[in-house]
């Protein structure tokens, strides 16, 4: 029998494909400099990519014959992500949920596209970091970007997009009182290069965070903060102009600082 779906969910479904199809450049910015900078500073080639979407950070790993896993809680990412990663083990998992699946697993886990901030709670955060920990291996690094409130701000904007493939509009906003962006992408794309089109219709929520707090929770887990830069680059974080920061945290001990609440 097939799942009777409202209007909005079928186009939340549409749009992993579209995602997939279109706002991926990103995500091959940061696999390449990931890369990079993990050659250069561990042993091992072993990556784990929470909140992976549609693997194509992954992809690049891949290439490199590295030992490559996803997990995303959207099965709808990760079903157009089977469609190009092809050694890649994927699971569908919330990340803020107890795991014990892969203790001392890794030498990389990464986290991008701001995914972080898609997590709603300062505890869910601590949560997703302790399970990030326990499955890196000793001396693992963990690299992630979360967007700034000078992010969230500079999102508001309109923008449209129009190919004879697809058309895009993409609405920022952002909530002073509750300190939360969120960007409305709606549209439509061909399917297959056929003559029909899909309709796709989703919002994505960004939660803003001292980046005080993050550290804190990430010191308190047991990271050692290697690291905080201005995005993807050579730069240093900086409050007053960073509006895309990377968090590189380093595993230096077998035991987390403190204990997972649930």
């Amino acid at each position: 029998m097939e799942q009777n779906l409202t209007d909005k969910e079928v186009y939340n479904k549409n749009f992993a494909s579209f995602y997939n199809y279109v706002l991926t450049e990103q995500a091959r910015e940061y696999g390449k400099y990931i890369l990079n900078y993990a050659r250069k500073n561990i042993k091992g080639n072993s990556v784990v990519d929470y909140m992976c979407g549609t693997g194509n950070l992954l992809k690049i790993f891949e290439k490199e014959n590295w030992t490559t896993t996803g997990i995303d809680l959207s099965d709808d990412m990760l079903n157009v992500a089977k469609l190009q990663l092809t050694k890649t083990k994927l699971f569908t998992k919330d990340v803020t949920l107890e795991e014990r699946e892969f203790k001392n697993c890794f030498n990389l886990a990464v986290s991008t596209a701001d995914a972080v901030n898609h997590l709603s709670s300062i505890k869910d955060i601590e949560n997703f970091f302790y399970n990030v920990y326990s499955s890196l291996k000793l001396n693992g690094l963990f690299i992630f970007d979360m967007n700034t409130e000078l992010g969230a701000r500079a999102n508001c904007n309109y923008i449209t997009l129009s190919t004879k493939d697809y058309l895009s509009v993409r609405e920022g906003f952002y909530d002073d009182v509750h300190k939360m962006g969120y960007t409305r992408f709606q549209g439509a794309y061909r399917k297959n290069k056929s003559n029909d089109y899909v309709r796709y219709d989703s919002t994505i929520y960004n939660y803003i965070y001292p980046i005080s707090q993050i550290v804190d929770v990430l010191q308190n887990v047991g990271f050692e903060i290697v690291c905080l830069k201005d995005g993807y680059s050579d730069k240093v974080y900086s409050k007053d102009h960073t509006e895309r920061i990377l968090f590189i945290c380093k595993k230096e001990n077998q035991k987390c600082h403190i204990k997972k609440k649930l």
